[in-house]
C-alpha cells in the first residue's frame, strides 16, 4: 500500500510518538482510513481552484 499524508484534527498517541493537533503526518493508507473514520484526522486536500472568469477588455466602448 501507498504512504498518504493526513491532517491531524484531535491529538493522539501515533505508535510511540504523540501526533499534536494541526501537524501532517504520513500513515498507510488502510491506517488513514481507519483514523478518519474515528474522526482524528482528514485528508489532505487540494487547494480550491481559483476564479478562471477572464477579466473584462478595457477597449470595448460604451453605447450612446
Amino acid at each position: 500500500m501507498s504512504d498518504v499524508q493526513v491532517l491531524v484534527e484531535r491529538g493522539f498517541l501515533n505508535g510511540l510518538e504523540y501526533a499534536k493537533r494541526g501537524t501532517e503526518i504520513t500513515v498507510s493508507e488502510i491506517r488513514a482510513r481507519d483514523l478518519e473514520s474515528n474522526g482524528l484526522v482528514s485528508r489532505k486536500m487540494a487547494d480550491k481552484p481559483k476564479n478562471k472568469m477572464a477579466a473584462k477588455p478595457n477597449n470595448k466602448s460604451k453605447a450612446k
